[in-house]
C-alpha cells in the first residue's frame, strides 16, 4: 500500500472511531442548540408553565426573524451587525426573565450564557491556519 493511501486509511479510522469527530453536525459540542432544544432545556430547568412556554416560544421566534433579517442586510457593516446581534441577545434574556417568577429568575440568572461566536474578519474570508 503506498504511503499516501496508508495515511488516508489511518486518518479515516481515527475520525470514524472518535465520537466527537464522527458526530453528526447537530451534535458538535461547539454548536449551539436549535430553538426546540433551547425551549426543552428552559422548560425542564425552569419548570415553565404552559403560558410561559408559549410566551417564550413567541419571543424566540420574533428574535430569530429579526436576526435573520439582519444577517441578510448587506448594507450594514459586519461589526455593526455583531453589535446589534449582541443587543438582540441581551434583549431576549431581559424579555424572558421578565415573564419568570422570582424563583425561576434565580435559576435563569445562574444558567451559563453561550459565548458569542467569533465571526469571520471584515471581508468574510476565513483566517488561514498555520
Amino acid at each position: 500500500m503506498p504511503g499516501g493511501s496508508c495515511l488516508l486509511l489511518v486518518l479515516g479510522l481515527a475520525v470514524a472511531t472518535n465520537p466527537i469527530l464522527a458526530a453528526p453536525a447537530g451534535d458538535k459540542p461547539d454548536q449551539r442548540p436549535n430553538p426546540g432544544q433551547q425551549m426543552k432545556h428552559l422548560s425542564e430547568a425552569l419548570e415553565l408553565s404552559d403560558t410561559q412556554k408559549t410566551e417564550i416560544k413567541d419571543i424566540m421566534q420574533s428574535q430569530r426573524a429579526q436576526m435573520e433579517a439582519l444577517r441578510e442586510d448587506e448594507t450594514t457593516p459586519r461589526a455593526e451587525k455583531r453589535e446589534k446581534m449582541h443587543a438582540m441577545r441581551e434583549g431576549i434574556y431581559s424579555r424572558i426573565r421578565a415573564i419568570l417568577t422570582p424563583e425561576q429568575q434565580a435559576k435563569f440568572d445562574a444558567m451559563p450564557r453561550p459565548e458569542p461566536r467569533q465571526g469571520r474578519p471584515e471581508g468574510g474570508k476565513r483566517p488561514k491556519k498555520d
